[in-house]
């Protein structure tokens, strides 16, 4: 798969200056500190609305919780399944980053939970409707979420109980950006559903 080249420009809105601004910083950062890493991608531009999660409906914090999954970067580092040697060097030098490159770093869909805002969302969002056909096609989308993307989203339904290890964390990057491309794919196809609720 080929790798997006780091570079800013002026043809980009604000919004994609920053999040490149984002990945210059925390890409210099971490390859400075020994854990080079490897952008697949910088995050989708989706603008994000500032919703109270408590007052607002169901739908849009579903809709919330996949854009800001999809505006999240996607990229490897130095470890790839060796994550006590990641733990480490994260429990060292997170506390050097700034706050913005932090979140950024800790946005990385390849991280095992960063998707489970989603997923919980969704399943709030089903529990609340009554049968319908949004309640239907919601139905589909978390089934295709178990199915296609299971060695990703088995973690969350199973719970992470005392000493379960999630069978995504033994996968090689190539397979974990794969499995990722699927749910991006997913969350778009319930992007859509939910923005035509709207």
């Amino acid at each position: 798969m080929p790798k997006e080249e780091l570079q800013i420009d002026n043809n980009l809105n604000e919004i994609q200056k920053i999040t490149l601004e984002k990945a210059k910083e925390l890409s210099d950062f971490c390859a400075k500190n020994g854990n080079p890493i490897t952008f697949i991608s910088y995050g989708e531009n989706f603008d994000l609305k500032k919703i109270n999660k408590i007052e607002s409906s169901s739908i849009d914090v579903c809709l919330e919780f996949c854009k800001s999954y999809l505006n999240g970067p996607m990229f490897t580092d130095e470890y790839s399944i060796f994550h006590e040697k990641r733990k480490k060097w994260e429990d060292k030098y997170e506390g050097l980053m700034n706050r913005d490159i932090k979140n950024y770093y800790d946005t990385n869909r390849l991280n095992r939970t960063s998707f489970f805002g989603v997923l919980q969302s969704l399943d709030i969002l089903i529990g609340k409707l009554e049968e319908s056909e949004l309640k239907n096609k919601l139905e589909d989308i978390k089934n295709k979420f178990k199915k296609d993307t299971r060695n990703l989203t088995d973690g969350y339904y199973k719970g992470y109980i005392s000493g379960y290890i999630s069978e995504y964390g033994t996968l090689l990057d190539e397979q974990k950006i794969e499995l990722v491309n699927k749910f991006k794919d997913i969350v778009l196809e319930l992007i859509a559903v939910l923005e035509n609720k709207t």
